[in-house]
């Protein structure tokens, strides 16, 4: 009888474990119709990338940071490109992707650093940021140094101690410079040219 009850314990953990597992994997549903129900919501403010095969759209619903692809064709691809780029560019293309089904969804609000992350920032140097995969975007020395940088999924304003002299500087200079730069501090700032790379996740 013990021997009995035992099994039946162990059947009933592994159960459960094999719920709390199917829990943890279990893909987010897709709230949306199509991608043209997505495109109303984000509209302009996201950001979309299409070509012959794929297409990737990044946009905020409410207070979540939204990734969605769809599967395309290189006719409905172009136009999509006609309907973007004509009067009402993004209701067009709203109503000429209203037939294209979602083929996946990611919600990427966590993802978005906080910044008690970026705080950890100050004091590092532009070497440290740049071995740490961070890539220039451009800069502004109007009243402080600030280079724009993004990195994965995401971009940034980071403020230097340091004042730039030269007037101007190309790719390469920008890079010298920034190297021996000390963070000031650091800001968020929205989505990078890296959005519609589906396996950068941060």
């Amino acid at each position: 009888m013990k021997k009995v009850i035992g099994i039946l314990l162990i059947l009933t953990v592994l159960l459960s474990m094999s719920a709390c597992s199917s829990k943890k994997e279990a893909a987010p549903v897709c709230p949306y119709q199509n991608v043209g129900e997505a495109v109303r919501i984000g509209g302009a403010e996201g950001m979309i990338s299409f070509w012959d095969k794929t297409l990737v759209y990044i946009f905020h619903d409410n207070d979540k940071l939204i990734r969605i692809s769809a599967e395309m064709t290189p006719d409905l691809s172009a136009k999509a490109s006609e309907a973007l780029f004509s009067e009402d560019g993004w209701s067009n293309l709203a109503d000429t992707l209203s037939d294209t089904p979602v083929a996946t969804y990611e919600d990427l609000t966590s993802a978005i650093p906080d910044q008690k992350k970026l705080d950890k920032l100050t004091g590092k140097t532009g070497q440290q940021l740049l071995d740490d995969g961070f890539e220039i975007v451009g800069y502004s020395i109007d009243e402080e140094t600030v280079f724009f940088l993004e990195k994965g999924l995401f971009e940034y304003n980071v403020t230097f101690n340091e004042t730039i002299t030269v007037d101007e500087p190309d790719e390469e200079e920008q890079i010298e410079i920034l190297k021996s730069l000390t963070v000031k501090r650091a800001e968020y700032t929205g989505v990078s040219s890296h959005f519609d790379d589906l396996s950068v996740k941060d």
